[in-house]
């Protein structure tokens, strides 16, 4: 057995063949210490934030089952129109898939009479040839979690203007809408149902 002696510290090193006597600097010995520290710093920084990314995809994950429980056919109270709601990326849309009276009236005067009713009210001339049969009314809501969506618009084809709107559920066959400008308080609330 060998002797190494080196500065402040002997180290007892197996050699088959006679001692040689090294010296090895102490700052090298720091600085692979200190190289040894910041790797084991790195890793525990690569531990936590591969845990918190875990968390926040399961989290994502949970909210977006929960938020699918509004898809599907929706009616208006008297059952005259329809509306499918459907995911458009990650967020939720919705358009008309059904009117009691899709086409104008016999008696229309403005020369429709039997033509398919109009989004004759929007803002944009363009537009306004668009039949409200699939007419997308509903777009841009995001799940939050207990049973609201917030974040979107809905249009509203009788004055052609689109309104901040949120949607909530009371029970699986009940929804509500609320639709404003600017605050919620000032705005007007719809009840849907399956």
């Amino acid at each position: 057995m060998c002797k190494i002696n080196l500065p402040r510290r002997s180290v007892s090193m197996p050699f088959s063949r006679p001692c040689l006597k090294v010296s090895v600097p102490l700052s090298f010995e720091r600085s692979k210490v200190a190289a040894n520290e910041e790797l084991e710093k790195k890793m525990k920084a690569w531990i936590i934030a591969s845990a918190l990314f875990a968390v926040i995809l399961w989290t994502s994950l949970a909210h977006g089952a929960g938020g699918d429980a509004i898809l599907g056919t929706w009616n208006t109270q008297d059952h005259d129109t329809r509306f499918e709601i459907y995911k458009c990326g990650m967020e939720y849309c919705g358009k008309i898939s059904y009117l009691r009276e899709p086409n104008y009236s016999p008696a229309n005067k403005d020369g429709l009479a039997g033509l398919p009713r109009l989004d004759s009210h929007n803002p944009d001339p363009r537009l306004r040839k668009r039949t409200l049969l699939g007419l997308p009314l509903l777009e841009g809501f995001r799940y939050r979690g207990d049973n609201l969506w917030e974040g979107g618009k809905i249009y509203d084809p009788e004055d052609g203007r689109r309104y901040s709107c949120k949607i909530w559920t009371e029970g699986k066959n009940q929804m509500k809408l609320r639709g404003y400008m600017g605050f919620s308080l000032f705005g007007r609330t719809e009840t849907w149902i399956r």
